[in-house]
């Protein structure tokens, strides 16, 4: 079986040095600057290896130390430097041209402004609304009521078997379907009148207060 190895390289001269890292660049077989020596992948190698990470560079051990940290390539792009001199293409005006509210410091009109003519977002017909009842009425289908295990139905057995959400507080059965078996329908539940005709006629019925 074959020894893993990695690569190391001496990046800075070792004149001047203290003798310990000269020591252990010798032990890595670094004797002059941007020789590479390929050495076997020990403990030990790789302790001299990061101690002498310094002026020492090698395949597969990182390093990490604060001062190295950067961020990923494009996440911080370099800000246009304004006001440089008219080969800047940014020179006195700074891109902001001569005179005008947008060429003032402050210089702001909120988005959709048009100088005081009736902006688009005004003029355009509006249509439609939410209601707010539809936060807790809710419409229930007649072939939705198949699947429930209970014959007597109610709001509760409704939130139970998740036809409807827990904030509903008022349900209305529609005709929309078929009924398949016989069921009661409480007087919490609102019918209409072609789903009360559905109901009775597979012989089920509607409890009214």
């Amino acid at each position: 079986m074959s020894k893993l190895t990695f690569k190391i390289t001496l990046k800075k001269s070792l004149i001047g040095r203290q003798a310990s890292h000269i020591s252990c660049a010798k032990g890595l077989g670094l004797y002059k600057i941007r020789q590479t020596a390929t050495v076997i992948d020990t403990p030990a190698n790789r302790g001299m290896a990061k101690k002498n990470f310094l002026y020492g560079s090698c395949g597969g051990i990182t390093d990490m130390r604060l001062n190295k940290l950067s961020g990923a390539p494009g996440s911080k792009p370099v800000s246009k430097r304004l006001g440089r001199g008219i080969g800047s293409g940014v020179g006195k005006t700074c891109g902001r041209g001569h005179k005008g509210q947008k060429s003032r410091s402050g210089g702001y009109h909120k988005t959709g402004f048009e100088g005081g003519q009736m902006p688009l977002q005004r003029r355009i017909p509006k249509f439609g609304f939410t209601s707010k009842k539809s936060l807790y009425v809710c419409e229930v289908r007649l072939n939705e009521l198949n699947d429930l295990g209970p014959d007597i139905i109610n709001l509760d057995v409704l939130k139970r078997q998740g036809v409807i959400t827990n904030n509903i507080r008022k349900v209305r059965i529609i005709a929309s379907g078929k009924i398949k078996k016989a069921i009661t329908v409480s007087a919490s539940l609102h019918c209409t009148r072609g789903s009360r005709r559905i109901i009775e006629s597979s012989g089920g019925k509607v409890v009214e207060l």
